[in-house]
């Protein structure tokens, strides 16, 4: 492909966002979609593109037929593949300059074009990489306009699960429950949207969240969680700030169990061009109701305070992981109902060429409660390690449907299909609080 016109491409796929104003959700992503018809070549499946892994024009050939269909993900990994073969193609690196500001992944866009910044481009692609330097955010290039558009995002998630252990996925730890191996059916959903406030600078965040999960037989552990929360976000020069009131709701065998409302505050800054560093802090109400199945519901009432940082790494556009440290506090109405301890956590997920992405996170909560507990004889100071953790595997729907024959097309690139296995297992120097539990689950994802 001529330099000229792939240059003429990237000009296209941005010229209708250079006349918007404010854009609201998924008019981006049509006007990418709109502008980006310039390939009008034979279709080119997932077998081509995956079988020659060293032709790099029909890598930019499919990178463009993606892109023209809305799957940007797609288009953005044929586009790094390309572009470690050869680092020097300075309108491939914009053209994945360009799809990553799409995707919202300012600063991996940030990089590529800070490396374009000292190369022999055209004015056309000048103009192009100091239009999109203008939209970052004032944390990723140092201070200008902040983010002018509407983003909604959100996912709905279906799945069937089988548990060795299903007694152990009440809300608190703190109940004796016989073991009971299950299978369940669950359904989660979240939305989210960011508006801007005029051009202040800040962001009005909005988000509301369910979950729901349902034994075959052991129903002691079906459940319900509504959630919402309402903040603001911003930049202070390098900082990126974001305050929250959040409120949560959860219903176990159909009576309210939990109403706790809090807010959240967290501090970020970006330490190198592949590292961010966060600080959360929390502190919230817990009401728990009395039940039929916890009539003392009401002592574990109170206070519950949070204070955690993070690492986050993102070397390449494909590869995320991270690390956690932080510290929690409980203060129930009961004394042998407060806890404090620290929390360790660790997070990472991969996209492979082959369109297989695996994700996996794993947690530690190492907990002292205040008092002895007067439920044991002697009654002695329970102390807790809990571990909990899962390993995922996943693809859409649309390149298993191509791996298998069944279609090609990007119709389902954002259903995906995940084969999860589950690991919790809880040591305490109360014998009768151990439990542990490895389960397996099959869910299919609409991310959106």
């Amino acid at each position: 492909m001529k330099e000229s016109n792939l240059i003429d491409y990237f000009h296209k796929l941005v010229v209708g966002a250079l006349f918007c104003g404010a854009v609201t959700f998924g008019t981006e992503l049509a006007q990418v979609q709109a502008q980006a018809q310039a390939y009008n070549g034979p279709p080119i499946s997932f077998e081509q593109f995956f079988q020659n892994p060293d032709n790099n024009e029909l890598k930019l050939n499919y990178a463009r037929q993606q892109a023209a269909k809305g799957d940007l993900k797609s288009a953005a990994g044929a586009l790094e593949g390309m572009l470690y073969a050869q680092p020097n193609w300075d309108s491939a690196r914009l053209f994945y300059a360009i799809v990553l500001f799409q995707l919202d992944d300012q600063y991996g866009a940030k990089r590529e074009f800070d490396l374009l910044e000292n190369r022999p481009l055209t004015e056309k692609e000048r103009r192009l990489v100091d239009y999109h330097q203008g939209q970052l955010s004032p944390t990723n290039k140092g201070g200008g306009k902040a983010e002018k558009t509407v983003k909604i995002k959100g996912y709905v998630e279906v799945g069937v699960r089988s548990d060795s252990n299903a007694s152990n996925n009440l809300f608190e730890t703190t109940f004796i429950v016989v073991s009971s191996r299950d299978t369940s059916k669950f359904a989660n959903a979240a939305l989210k949207a960011s508006i801007p406030l005029l051009n202040s600078g800040i962001n009005l965040n909005m988000g509301l969240k369910a979950q729901t999960r349902n034994y075959a037989t052991f129903t002691q552990s079906n459940y319900e969680v509504l959630s919402g929360s309402v903040g603001l976000s911003g930049a202070l020069s390098a900082i990126d700030w974001q305050a929250n009131l959040n409120a949560d709701n959860v219903y176990i065998l159909d009576e309210k169990y939990l109403s706790q409302t809090g807010v959240q505050v967290s501090l970020g800054t970006k330490i190198t061009d592949t590292t961010y560093f966060k600080l959360m802090g929390g502190a919230y109400y817990q009401d728990i109701e009395d039940t039929n199945f916890n009539p003392d519901g009401r002592f574990l009432s109170g206070g519950k305070f949070l204070l955690n940082t993070s690492l986050l790494f993102r070397p390449t556009a494909k590869l995320s992981y991270g690390l956690d440290v932080g510290y929690e506090r409980k203060i129930a109405t009961t004394q042998f109902f407060r806890y404090k301890g620290f929390r360790l956590g660790a997070h990472v997920r991969n996209e492979f060429d082959n369109g297989i992405y695996f994700k996996a996170n794993a947690g530690l909560r190492s907990l002292k409660y205040g008092a002895p507990n007067l439920f044991v004889a002697p009654p002695v100071v329970r102390q807790d390690d809990q571990f909990s953790g899962y390993a995922a595997l996943g693809s859409s729907l649309n390149n298993i449907g191509s791996w298998m024959g069944v279609f090609n097309g990007s119709e389902l690139e954002n259903l995906y299909a995940e084969v999860v296995i589950h690991r919790t297992k809880l040591n305490s120097n109360i014998d009768i609080f151990n439990y542990q539990n490895t389960g397996a689950a099959l869910k299919f994802l609409w991310d959106f």
